[in-house]
């Protein structure tokens, strides 16, 4: 009983983590759209590349860490000619790129005088153009504590947002784990040798 057991979690676990092999290599290849054409017609999780995009970094809201209130990554709203951001924020960027982390990092130490007068001879450093790669994220995929995160420091979200993880790559290491651990409970399970029945006890007859 237990041998059979066993060889069904072993065979579920090889190919649960053969299926999510199978939808990691499906959604690894990014997609090339607009970020109108994400917004309007595609929704969905994956690996996306974002052609026309455009990031207003006087928008970014920072995340910092350590006493000196070091800059560790932005949420920006994403937006371009086509789609824009007023109301409520559908389509969040998050990211760690060092080149817009140094951007905003000046931003973030000048003064609010200051930043009135970097931002006349800076527009086109603060308003980026540029493509987008990543993994998208709707609320159902996202860790709770990224969820949470995000909730709490950035204000007028949509109900429905989604976030695309700057320069994030689909791992297919979690899948191999569990093929590779399916595959060795199964094999277990195969040479499980059954133990024998003991043998029964024999009541000996008073001499």
């Amino acid at each position: 009983m237990w041998r059979n057991i066993i060889m069904i979690c072993g065979l579920l676990l090889l190919v649960g983590g053969m299926y999510l092999a199978y939808g990691g290599l499906k959604t690894s290849v990014p997609e090339r759209m607009t970020v109108d054409e994400f917004a309007t017609d595609h929704r969905s999780p994956g690996a996306v590349l974002l052609t026309d995009a455009r990031l207003n970094l006087l928008k970014a809201v920072v995340v910092t860490e350590g006493k000196e209130g070091k800059i560790k990554k932005l949420y920006v709203p994403i937006e371009s000619i086509e789609f824009l951001q007023e109301d409520k924020i559908d389509l969040l960027l998050d990211t760690s790129d060092k080149k817009l982390l140094r951007i905003a990092s000046e931003l973030y130490r000048m003064s609010k005088e200051e930043q009135m007068k970097h931002v006349v001879y800076h527009r086109d450093t603060l308003l980026q153009e540029i493509e987008l790669s990543g993994i998208m994220l709707g609320k159902t995929s996202m860790r709770a504590s990224r969820l949470r995160e995000i909730s709490t420091i950035v204000p007028n979200l949509a109900d429905d947002f989604f976030l695309l993880r700057h320069h994030a790559k689909v791992s297919l290491v979690r899948s191999l784990i569990i093929s590779v651990l399916g595959l060795f409970v199964l094999v277990f399970g195969l040479f499980r040798e059954k133990k024998a029945d003991p043998p029964p006890e024999i009541d000996s007859a008073p001499a």
